[in-house]
């Protein structure tokens, strides 16, 4: 008989978790139905570009300020195409860029950017600016080399078909001076300098209650004390809850006495209002 119970218990048992696992099943498979879960998302080539673009972020974080001193060189880009496809060179202070060619038709086509003349390893980036928008793309960055030449291949994000040229700029980084500590590292400091004077507003506090706490433990050990450990323990821990019991009170006693002032006090004026409106008419 015994056996025959602990044989049921078990067979309720293993019922009851295999229940539960079918729940947790169903609900993770609606929960991945309704949030929409697509693992492939994450491979997708323009994500892994942010991705790898927030790993640098992380790796060469924004201590510093800098105050950045740039040279700007402008070169024309048609859309679409011409019937008669060129090339567009311009000079700017001894530096020569040429675009090869000077026009898309689609986003597949690629374009050339050859620079001559520049300094050694000068760097910048690759500006478009789309017709009718007051917001500017990024189309590449550059580097030149020990000879001050480069060369970037790019295609243009999107197409916007204009009769007149679009400009493309190179904005190239000249100086950079460092300013002071950058707006993040300010506030870093500043978390930092808060967290710990709020460790040492615990500390202290901590100290000043463990102080007559521990007295109390070592006359407890030396001593009979009718009151336990445990009761004294535990009006400590509840004095904050009676002070702001205390303070719940004083609030709604005072809310109290001003509703009650507000009602006695309101209605005289106007019924001295309504007396002397009332005393001509009588006289």
């Amino acid at each position: 008989m015994r056996s025959e119970g602990n044989d049921s218990q078990k067979g309720n048992g293993r019922i009851r978790k295999l229940l539960i696992l079918l729940v947790a099943i169903v609900l993770f498979a609606y929960a991945t139905e309704v949030t929409q879960v697509d693992l492939r998302e994450p491979l997708e080539p323009k994500r892994q570009e942010n991705l790898i673009s927030l790993l640098r972020e992380l790796a060469r974080p924004d201590l510093l300020s800098y105050e950045n001193e740039t040279l700007s060189t402008n070169i024309s880009v048609r859309m679409p195409c011409p019937e008669e496809v060129k090339a567009s060179q311009v000079q700017n202070e001894g530096r020569t860029v040429l675009l090869i060619p000077n026009c898309a038709t689609t986003t597949q086509d690629v374009t050339s950017l050859q620079g001559e003349g520049f300094p050694p390893n000068a760097s910048g980036l690759v500006r478009w600016y789309p017709a009718e928008s007051e917001t500017t793309r990024r189309l590449a960055e550059f580097k030149a080399d020990a000879n001050g030449t480069f060369r970037v291949d790019f295609t243009m994000p999107d197409i916007r078909e204009t009769a007149d040229p679009q400009r493309i700029e190179l904005q190239e980084l000249t100086a950079r001076h460092i300013t002071g500590l950058s707006d993040t590292t300010l506030l870093a400091l500043d978390k930092i300098v808060e967290t710990v004077l709020m460790a040492l507003m615990a500390s202290t506090i901590g100290t000043i209650l463990a102080v007559p706490i521990s007295f109390m433990a070592a006359r407890n050990l030396m001593t009979d004390i009718k009151l336990p450990l445990a009761a004294i323990m535990g009006s400590i821990l509840l004095l904050p809850v009676g002070g702001w019991l205390g303070w719940w009170g004083t609030q709604q006693l005072v809310a109290l006495a001003a509703l009650i002032v507000a009602l006695i006090a309101v209605p005289v004026p106007a019924f001295a209002q309504d007396a002397g409106n009332a005393a001509p008419a009588g006289t």
